[in-house]
Order: structure tokens, then sequence, then C-alpha cells
């Protein structure tokens, strides 16, 4: 029992899963890893790059902080203040910023709140967004929920 600790370009891979941080900590007691300092995770899907990640193995959760993710193969990107992973494919997306423009100044962006994907369900659920055009205020959606797969979704 106690705590394991990896330092210095740690990496972690696991079938097209990469992680990558300067420090891991693991607690064997609560399984729970912690990796306080930056860390960045990469599938064949998205890449994410935090400043802190937590992930607990007994809940299948974890969060990260002050995020900046993307499709991989694609020039959709934005930010996040944090990511929260819940069990049964579930991620949630806080103070977020979303666009598929190139370059540092975007023609459109998405901000919002939040952002619920509920992966088991095929649900996106966006609270508090606004979509902006040349960062002029364009619409607002209060809430909001679409299909983020191929299942329909009537109404």
């Amino acid at each position: 029992m106690g705590m394991a600790v990896a330092r210095e370009d740690v990496e972690l891979r696991r079938a097209d899963q990469i992680l990558n941080t300067e420090l891991l900590e693991y607690d064997t007691q609560t399984e729970v890893v912690t990796m306080p300092g930056k860390v960045s995770y990469e599938d064949s899907v998205m890449y994410i790059n935090g400043t802190s990640a937590q992930y607990s193995f007994l809940e299948e959760s974890g969060s990260f902080t002050d995020v900046d993710y993307g499709l991989v193969g694609s020039s959709a990107r934005g930010t996040a203040t944090e990511v929260t992973l819940e069990a049964g494919d579930h991620s949630i997306l806080h103070h977020l910023q979303f666009t598929t423009c190139p370059g540092e100044t975007p023609e459109w962006l998405l901000r919002a709140k939040e952002l619920d994907l509920d992966f088991e369900e095929g649900v996106g659920t966006v609270k508090g967004a606004q979509l902006r055009f040349f960062d002029i205020p364009f619409l607002y959606l209060p809430y909001m929920t679409f299909p983020i797969d191929d299942r329909r979704k009537s109404g």
C-alpha cells in the first residue's frame, strides 16, 4: 500500500492511446492517478493538452484542467477550463470555445458555459452558448440538445 511515483518524460501507452506527463503519482489504496503538471493525451480521434489531470480507476472518471483540445486530422479545435470524463462514455467540457477555422483569430467561434457529451445516449447538450462571427456575437443559445452520432433524435 502507498504511493507510486514516476518522474520525467513519463509515457503510458495502451492500443492507440498515448499519455505523456512530467510527474505521475498513483495512490495504490484509492487507485487514483494524479498528474499535477503538464499532461498530454492523444488517440486516433482526438488530442488533449492540459496543465494537470486526475483519474480514478475505481470510479472510472477523471478530469483535465486548462485544456487545449482538437480532433486528429482536422482543424477542429478549442479550449476549456476543465474537461470531466465520467464512467459510461460521458464527457463534460466547462467554459469552452470551439472552432474549425485555422489560425490564431478564427472567423467563427462557439463559446459555451457547458457542453455535456453523452456517448451512451448519442446526445450532446450545450448550455449558455454563443456563436460569434469575427468576434461579434451572432446567435445565443441558452440550452440546446443535438445528436452526436447516427442515431435519430425525435422532436
